[in-house]
């Protein structure tokens, strides 16, 4: 009797240290299960950061090559249509332009064979500063540096700018209002050249 109560007893006890260690090896377990899911959550945390950051990436990419295939379209347009009306001889035609890129608010036009003073140039900094270049420079460097004749303006800075070659403006230089992507202007050939007008 002594016996079987002594394994009992010993059998209680080793029960009992086993639920302890079992006990202890759960609480690791779990213990390695949540440093191991921290470890899942960090790492879902970089790869969802880093999808995010090359999404915000790749739309701005795709942003500035929608501006720019924008962009290199008007001004083919423009210079097109400059290049073939000033073959046209005393033909005076309005064109609409329904192309600029976005954010622009008015095109200016600068005769360069006779430049405006530059006094009414105040509003617009950058053509004043290209236009009070013109004297200085040499007829040789001025047909190398070809400054830009035409400009597009982003509240009253100019944003963007380019050369139209054999181009002449009325009163030397005027603006445009460019409303939801569109404008118009009047231009008339003159066998060599072509002469710009602010269309009515």
């Amino acid at each position: 009797m002594k016996n079987l109560y002594k394994s009992k007893k010993e059998n209680y006890e080793l029960n009992m240290k086993l639920q302890i260690v079992n006990s202890k090896l759960s609480r690791k377990k779990k213990k390695a299960q949540v440093q191991s899911m921290v470890f899942v959550y960090i790492g879902a945390l970089i790869g969802i950061s880093l999808f995010l950051v090359y999404a915000f990436k790749f739309l701005i990419a795709y942003q500035e090559n929608i501006y720019t295939s924008e962009m290199i379209s008007f001004v083919r347009d423009f210079k097109n249509d400059a290049e073939q009306m000033a073959l046209k001889y005393k033909s005076s035609q309005t064109f609409t332009y329904k192309n600029v890129p976005e954010g622009f608010n008015k095109i200016c036009f600068v005769d360069l064979g006779r430049p405006p003073e530059t006094s009414t140039l105040n509003d617009y900094p950058i053509i004043k500063m290209a236009i009070s270049t013109l004297p200085h420079l040499s007829s040789i460097y001025y047909k190398e540096i070809r400054i830009m004749n035409v400009y597009l303006i982003k509240h009253k800075i100019s944003e963007f700018g380019f050369y139209v070659p054999n181009m002449e403006v009325e009163d030397h230089f005027f603006c445009v209002n460019i409303t939801s992507g569109r404008f118009k202007v009047v231009m008339r050939g003159q066998g060599d050249s072509v002469r710009l007008f602010p269309a009515s």
